[in-house]
């Protein structure tokens, strides 16, 4: 059909489209409200379990994208004794490719975890304003500005680990706003797309899994779709579970997730009357954080959170809180209300991790909460105009009438506003983080573990540093290197002292810790007081009598007091424990020298079976190119110094003395081989040490 000519002379009132800034302001508004809300925590550091996924510690994230292949074939996370769990390929390969564009900085992976969260909050928007359409747009930015800003979302965007809780809710939102895109334009493309990103959030984390009520739920409340279309449109989702199912007992090996006291202390033995009074108390919790975010910690478990009775009021208090709101949300269900489709949204959401259906790591966690949230601010936002006896679809920015509304609801955004802000600056690194929350967590045996570790690394390398400078005095005859270095190792008896007490706290709170009780030996041992190291030490293995890393701690402190034989004996059941703790073998191999010179081969088979059962550790090349040294055999030394140079490329000494030998030797290929990775090695040294100088020097 041919369009008719305008032949009035007049101009056409077709109305005009507004243009993409005006179009747009809302969402906008929400994207740059994210980085300013939340900007300051991108110069932040790296803290709490970021090295699961950088900070320099995951191994195939350091090698960038060529590692991808083998991130989707194994799992991601692992156990000390070489067992996994958990399958997060999705959020492992973000950082590999996020390395490979950018190195390694904590900077740029602050900054992404910022952006996906402005971009989850703006398809957020999208999805509400198509569900509450009848409310206005405005009821739905204030419900969208909420989200944004409560503060229980700091861990989420803060922890850089928490990537994959950002990328998981994110393809949530994704594939129930591209489902709703599907509804309205019926394009082939997007019912092939959003099983796909449904998938890709499956394969990030876990916690995608209550999308599976949401997406049905929502989809009868908004939709007015037919009841087997709806069940059409969660087909294709329901497949994407199947073939992750598959995949994961297809090609991975088993998980094996044990969670001990101090994470989780239910168990299969905790009785069903217990583990629903824990439950209450959590949900309980959960709602009061929401309600009131502070004091907002780290880390939520036991005991800071209790294996909870009948006789706990949060617990009961937990359970008529929520009893009430699930029965307000059924009473209107028939309805269709907003009220009712907030409240089951929040109780679905934090359902899911509750501790009934399946313990979670640490009780609960400001994590855990993420998409629930949202429910909460519905029912927020809601009840604000309900009280003020206002329709949301009425409201306009600058009308008198809605004065109160917006004076409430702006106040309380910049609550939350000022709330997240302060917190960003908690998150700045480990030291400040477990400091600041150390206040509100000492019946936290995690907590009390975490913070002692960290003085006793602090404690570790000042007393190294103060034995390093003693020492260069002792040649130079530098009196005020000589004060340095005694300076430097009070403030490790310090740190150590600081960490015993901590230690000593975690042991209290969770007697059968034995990480806890092998640690708090060590505060002894760095400071040479090996006796009463060894007590602590012989707890551990009470608790865990094959802990690898106590018997070992053990041997060496009955080495450190002249007891060869109980020295030998601990470290022997040590790498009977496991084969591959390369740390043993060395000092195993030296005792059995010294007890019997004459020992060599046995010697020797022990160090083969360590390289066999640990082919990427040079700790064993190191210990047989000692002995070869005190045997006087150069030439296997240096074979075996090669060899572990190969592995573990970072000792510049060995490099240059490599170099020196094949060069007196006529093996100008291999001299200049190990020249060039010395100078490889020095000129990577200097770059790390002027990316990390201050700008003013």
């Amino acid at each position: 059909m041919s369009k008719k000519k305008n032949t009035t002379g007049k101009k056409s009132s077709a109305p005009v489209r507004p243009g993409f800034l005006r179009r747009n302001a809302f969402s906008l508004a929400l994207f740059l409200l994210t980085f300013l809300v939340f900007g300051n925590g991108i110069f932040n550091k790296y803290a709490l379990d970021d090295e699961f996924y950088t900070a320099g510690s995951n191994k195939y994230t350091q090698q960038g994208i060529k590692a991808i292949p083998k991130i989707f074939t194994t799992r991601t996370f692992y156990n000390n004794d070489g067992s996994g769990y958990s399958y997060r390929p999705v959020a492992v390969a973000s950082f590999a490719l996020e390395i490979q564009l950018f190195g390694e900085h904590p900077e740029v992976s602050h900054f992404i975890n910022v952006l996906l969260y402005a971009f989850t909050v703006v398809l957020l928007f999208g999805l509400l304003r198509r569900w509450f359409s009848a409310q206005g747009n405005w009821f739905s930015f204030f419900i969208a500005l909420l989200f944004l800003l409560h503060p229980l979302h700091t861990e989420v965007v803060d922890n850089i680990k928490c990537r994959d809780e950002l990328l998981a809710i994110l393809a949530g939102v994704g594939s129930t706003f591209l489902l709703w895109r599907f509804m309205e334009t019926g394009k082939w493309w997007l019912a092939v797309l959003y099983p796909v990103v449904f998938m890709a959030g499956m394969l990030a984390k876990a916690t995608i899994m209550p999308f599976y009520v949401l997406i049905p739920m929502a989809l009868w409340f908004f939709s007015g779709k037919p009841f087997m279309r709806m069940v059409l449109y969660m087909v294709p989702l329901v497949a994407v579970a199947a073939l992750v199912l598959l995949l994961k007992n297809g090609v991975l090996p088993e998980s094996v997730r044990e969670y001990q006291t101090f994470e989780n202390p239910i168990t299969g033995d905790t009785g069903i009357v217990s583990r629903m009074a824990t439950a209450a108390h959590v949900l309980g919790r959960y709602l009061w954080l929401h309600i009131v975010p502070h004091p907002l910690v780290y880390y939520y478990g036991h005991s800071y959170v209790p294996l909870a009775t009948w006789a706990d009021p949060v617990a009961i208090a937990g359970l008529i809180a929520h009893l009430a709101l699930l029965a307000l949300g059924l009473w209107q269900l028939r309805a269709r209300t907003v009220l009712s489709f907030g409240i089951l949204f929040y109780l679905v959401s934090i359902f899911f991790y509750s501790n009934l259906i399946t313990p979670a790591p640490g009780l609960m966690g400001e994590r855990f909460a993420y998409i629930a949230v949202l429910g909460f601010c519905i029912v927020l936002v809601w009840g604000v105009f309900k009280l003020m006896k206002l329709a949301p679809e009425q409201f306009v920015w600058g009308a008198p009438a809605f004065s109160r509304v917006r004076l409430v609801l702006v106040g309380l955004a910049a609550v939350y506003a000022l709330r997240a802000v302060v917190r960003n600056e908690d998150w700045q690194d480990k030291h400040t983080l477990y400091g600041n929350d150390m206040e509100y967590l000492t019946e936290s045996a995690k907590a009390n573990m975490l913070y002692g570790s960290l003085l006793s690394a602090d404690g570790a390398r000042l007393d190294y540093e103060g034995k390093s400078y003693i020492e260069n005095s002792r040649r130079s005859g530098n009196m005020n290197e000589f004060n340095v270095g005694r300076m430097k190792r009070d403030s490790a008896r310090m740190m150590f002292s600081q960490a015993r007490n901590y230690y000593k706290q975690a042991t209290v709170i969770a007697p059968k810790y034995y990480t806890a009780w092998s640690n708090y030996g060590t505060t002894y041992y760095f400071l040479g007081d090996f006796k009463n190291a060894v007590p602590l030490f012989r707890q551990s293995l009470v608790h865990k009598p094959d802990y690898t890393e106590g018997l070992f701690n053990l041997g060496m402190a009955y080495d450190s007091l002249q007891m060869p034989d109980s020295a030998i004996y601990f470290l022997r059941r040590c790498v009977a424990s496991d084969s591959a703790y390369s740390a043993a073998y060395d000092p195993l191999s030296k005792l059995m020298l010294k007890k019997d010179s004459t020992s060599i081969t046995q010697v020797m088979a022990l160090l083969n079976r360590a390289v066999a059962n640990n082919p990427k550790s040079d700790m064993p090349y190191t210990a047989m190119m000692n002995i070869s040294i005190m045997r006087g055999d150069t030439a296997a030394a240096v074979a075996y110094m090669d060899k572990a140079s190969e592995l573990n490329p970072t000792n510049q000494m060995r490099m240059y003395q490599l170099a020196i030998y094949y060069e007196k030797n006529g093996n100008t290929a291999r001299a200049e081989y190990w020249k060039g990775k010395l100078s490889e090695l020095q000129s990577n040294s200097a770059k790390r040490s002027k990316r990390r100088r201050p700008a003013n020097q």
